[in-house]
C-alpha cells in the first residue's frame, strides 16, 4: 500500500527542532511519511527504510496491547497523547523516548495525519539500571535474611519469596516462580511431607482461611518434620499479604526444657506438702498418684503393697486414679482381683528387683497377666516404682499409658524422690499403730494391776493419764514438727540439688529466685524453733508478765501497723477511739498477743483482704476483737483451738505450729482475763479478748505473775 503524502512541514520548524528532537510523521494508517534526522539517527534505520512502515518496525515488545490500544483511542479521537516508549533500534538494542503525539486535522475537520516529537530520554536507561541494581540489592537481602519471606497479591498468586522460605518447606525453585498459587505451594509441601496437622486438606482449608483475614496476627505450627515455624501475616491495602516465617525450634526445646524443670518442682513441693500433711494413706496415695500421671501424661495409677499374712504376694489397695474411669473400668475389675507372686507381673518384678521396671507394650508382654484386658481397654505401656523404708520395698506405684513407655532416666530420678516422700506416709501410719499398741498395752497393765493392787490404782491411773497426756503431745509435736520442719527442708533439698545439678544451664536471675526460696524455707523453720522454745519456756513457768501501766491504744495500733506493712495485699482496719487512755497490763505480752492474731486472721484469709480490729472500754474492762472474712473454722475442730499444737483442718498447705493461740490464751489469763472466737466455714473468724483495766485481781503477786 502506497503511503499517503503529508503536508510538508515548514522549514523553519524542522530545522528548530531537528538537532533536539526525535519527529516522524504519520498518515491515518499510522504509516510513517517522514522522519528526521535525529529519528534515523537513534533508531539507526534510513528514511527509505522507515517511509510506509508502521511503528511495529521499532516495537521494542516492553508494552502490552492494552498500552497501544490506549494510544491509538486517544489520538485517533483528536486528542493529544503523551508518555514515555521503550523502543528497539535496528542493531536490537533499546532506547527509551518521552514522546507527545499530536492529531493534524485536514479542512473538513478530520484527523489527516499525526505529528510525533519526541526526546531521547537516555536517563531512562540508567534508571533501569539503577532499578535493576535495587533489585539485586533487594533479592539479596531477602535471600540473607534468618526469616523466611513471601508476599502474595489479592488473588494469592506469589510475588516474591526469599531462598530460606524454599528450604524451610523443601519447595525447588521452579515451584516458587512468581504467579504461583498459595493452594499450589502449599500442596508442594505437602507432597514433600513438610506441613502441619494430619490432614492436608484441613491444612490447605485452614492456611486459605487465616490468610484471607484482614488484620496482622501471627501463631506457632509445629510441622512434620518436627520443626517449629512462628508466623506472622501482614495484610496489605491492595488485598495482597505478606508473610514471614521464623524457625524457632530451639527456642521452644529451651523453653519445654525450662516448663518441664518448673513443673518437675512443681510435683515435689505437691507430694512433700501432701505427704506431711497426711492424715491417712488413702487419700494421700491418691492425689499423689493424680499429681504423678498428670505430670507425666499417663492415664491410671494404682498401688500396690506385700500382703499382710506374711505369704510374700504382692496385693491390690484399691488407691486409683484414672483419666477416664469408664473407659478403664474392666481393667479395674482384673486388677482388683489379681495378686502376684514376687517376681511375677509388674508389680511383682518390682518387688523382687526392688528397683523401677518398665514395659514398652504391656500386651505382648509373657509376664504381664493382664495383658489381654489391657488391649481390651486400650493400654499399651505401663511402668512401676517402689516406695522403699529402710531399703524394704512397702509399697509399688504403677502406671498405664495408651501409648508405648519407654525408661526414662530423669523420670525415674523425680519418681525416686517422689517415692522416697510417699514412704513417709506409710512410715508415720506404722509409728501410730505401734503407739496405739502401746498405749492399748499400758492400759491392759493398768487393769491388770488394779485387780490386786486397789491402793496403787489411782497412782497408775495418774501415771496412765499422764503417759497419754505425753503421748497426745508427743503425736502432735511429731505431726507438727515432721510436716514444719520437712516441707522447708524438701524444698531447701530439691533446689540445692537441682541448682548443682543444672547450674551451668540457669540464669542469675532464675539462680536467684531459687535462694530467695531457700532462705525462706531457713526462716520458716527459725520461727519453728523459736514458737517451740517459747512454749517450753512457758511450761517450765519462765514465761513472766510484768504489770504496769499501759497505752493499751497504742499497742493496738502499732502491731496492726505493723502486721499491715507484712501483709500488703491485706487492708487493716483499726478502731481504737473507745479505749481508755491506759490499763494496768504488760505491754510487751499484749503486743505478742495481738501479732498472733492479726498474723492468723491475715493467713487464714488469703483471698480475702479485710481485716477489722475494734476496741473499746466495755465497764471496767476493755474488749479487743480481730476479725478476718477467711477460711473459718470446721464446727468440729473448735473445741481443740487453744491446746497446743492443735492445727484445724482448714490449715492443710499453711505454715504455723499450734503453739501460738495456746500462748495468747496463757497470757491472757496470767493478766485475769479471758479469750473467745465465734467462727463459720467460709466466712471467716473473730477472735475476742477482754482484759481488766485494773489489771490482774489482788490476791496475784503485784508486779510479777510467772507462768
Amino acid at each position: 500500500m502506497k503511503a499517503e503524502t503529508a503536508p510538508p512541514i515548514p522549514d523553519s520548524l524542522i530545522a528548530s527542532l531537528d538537532d533536539h528532537a526525535i519527529i516522524d510523521v504519520a498518515n491515518r494508517a499510522g504509516q510513517i511519511t517522514y522522519a528526521n534526522d535525529k529519528f534515523c539517527q537513534v533508531s539507526g534505520y534510513s528514511r527509505a527504510e522507515l517511509s510506509g512502515q508502521s511503528h511495529r518496525l521499532i516495537n521494542s515488545g516492553h508494552h502490552p496491547k492494552s498500552f497501544f490500544d490506549d494510544l491509538w483511542k486517544t489520538i485517533s479521537s483528536g486528542k493529544r497523547w503523551h508518555g514515555e516508549i521503550r523502543n528497539r533500534a535496528k542493531d536490537g538494542s533499546h532506547y527509551w523516548v518521552e514522546k507527545t503525539i499530536f492529531p493534524c486535522r485536514d479542512g473538513q475537520g478530520r484527523v489527516s495525519h499525526y505529528v510525533a516529537v519526541g526526546a531521547d530520554n537516555g536517563d531512562l536507561s540508567r534508571r533501569e539500571k539503577k532499578l535493576a541494581f535495587q533489585n539485586q540489592c533487594f533479592n539479596a537481602a531477602l535471600d540473607n535474611m534468618s526469616q523466611g519471606l513471601c508476599m502474595f497479591d489479592a488473588e494469592q498468586n506469589l510475588i516474591v519469596a526469599n531462598e530460606r522460605y524454599a528450604s524451610m518447606y523443601g519447595l525447588a525453585p521452579e515451584q516458587m516462580t512468581p504467579g504461583t498459587t498459595l493452594r499450589q505451594i502449599l500442596e508442594y509441601r505437602i507432597a514433600n511431607g513438610i506441613y502441619a496437622g494430619e490432614n492436608p486438606e484441613a491444612y490447605i482449608k485452614e492456611q486459605l482461611e487465616w490468610v484471607a483475614i484482614d488484620v496482622h496476627s501471627s501463631k506457632v505450627q509445629k510441622l512434620s518434620n518436627g520443626r517449629s515455624i512462628e508466623i506472622s501475616h501482614v495484610p496489605m491495602t491492595d488485598g495482597g499479604w505478606l508473610t514471614t516465617h521464623e524457625d524457632i525450634t530451639e527456642r521452644r526445646q529451651s523453653e519445654e526444657v525450662l516448663e518441664q524443670q518448673a513443673a518437675t518442682v512443681d510435683l515435689m513441693n505437691c507430694i512433700a506438702v501432701a505427704a506431711n500433711a497426711s492424715t491417712n494413706a488413702r487419700s494421700t496415695f491418691e492425689y499423689c498418684l493424680s499429681q504423678i500421671c498428670r505430670f507425666a501424661g499417663w492415664k491410671i495409677g494404682h498401688a500396690y503393697m506385700p500382703a499382710k499374712d506374711g505369704t510374700g504376694k504382692v496385693c491390690p489397695t484399691g488407691y486409683w486414679f484414672f483419666s477416664e474411669k469408664t473407659q478403664f473400668a474392666t481393667f479395674r475389675e482384673m486388677t482388683e482381683m489379681t495378686e502376684f507372686e514376687c517376681g511375677q507381673g509388674l508389680p511383682g518384678r518390682v518387688f523382687e528387683q526392688q528397683a523401677a521396671s518398665w514395659v514398652y507394650d504391656v500386651t505382648v508382654d509373657t509376664n504381664f497377666p493382664r495383658g489381654k484386658i489391657a488391649k481390651s481397654t486400650g493400654i499399651v505401656g505401663g511402668a512401676a516404682f517402689p516406695i522403699k523404708v529402710r531399703d524394704e520395698v512397702v509399697a509399688v506405684l504403677e502406671f498405664y499409658s495408651s501409648d508405648p513407655m519407654e525408661p526414662k532416666a530423669d523420670l525415674v530420678e523425680v519418681l525416686n524422690h517422689v517415692c522416697a516422700q510417699m514412704g513417709w506416709v506409710l512410715e508415720r501410719e506404722r509409728v501410730e499403730i505401734e503407739l496405739t499398741a502401746h498405749r492399748d498395752n499400758l492400759q491392759d497393765l493398768v487393769n491388770m494391776a488394779t485387780i490386786g493392787l486397789e491402793a496403787k490404782a489411782e497412782e497408775l491411773r495418774t501415771a496412765l493419764a499422764a503417759e497419754k497426756e505425753l503421748n497426745l503431745l508427743q503425736r502432735q509435736f511429731i505431726s507438727m514438727a515432721s510436716h514444719e520442719f520437712r516441707t522447708p527442708l524438701s524444698i531447701i533439698d530439691s533446689s540445692a540439688q537441682f541448682l548443682a545439678r543444672k547450674r551451668e544451664q540457669l540464669t542469675p536471675d532464675y539462680v536467684l529466685s531459687r535462694t530467695v526460696k531457700i532462705r525462706d524455707a531457713v526462716k520458716r523453720m527459725t520461727r519453728l524453733m523459736e514458737s517451740t522454745l517459747t512454749a517450753a519456756r512457758m511450761e517450765e513457768g519462765k514465761i513472766k508478765v510484768n504489770i504496769e501501766t499501759c497505752d493499751i491504744g497504742r499497742v493496738v495500733t502499732e502491731a496492726c501497723a505493723r502486721q499491715q506493712e507484712i501483709s500488703k495485699n491485706h487492708v487493716i482496719v483499726c478502731n481504737v477511739m473507745d479505749l481508755p487512755e491506759t490499763i494496768q497490763a504488760d505491754p510487751s505480752s499484749m503486743d505478742l498477743v495481738l501479732t498472733n492474731l492479726l498474723s492468723n486472721a491475715v493467713k487464714y484469709a488469703p483471698d480475702t483482704p479485710d481485716i477489722d480490729v475494734v476496741a473499746r472500754a466495755l465497764g471496767d474492762e476493755i474488749e479487743i476483737s480481730v476479725r478476718d472474712r477467711g477460711l473459718g473454722i470446721d464446727e468440729a475442730d473448735r473445741p481443740n483451738m487453744f491446746e497446743r499444737f492443735f492445727r484445724a483442718k482448714t490449715s492443710t498447705g499453711i505454715e504455723g505450729t499450734g503453739i501460738g493461740l495456746n500462748l495468747a490464751k496463757s497470757l491472757i489469763e496470767m493478766h485475769g482475763g479471758s479469750i473467745a472466737f465465734a467462727s463459720r466455714k467460709g466466712e471467716g473468724s473473730t477472735f475476742t479478748v477482754r482484759l481488766p483495766v485494773a489489771g490482774p485481781a489482788k490476791t496475784e503477786q503485784p508486779g510479777t505473775r510467772a507462768a
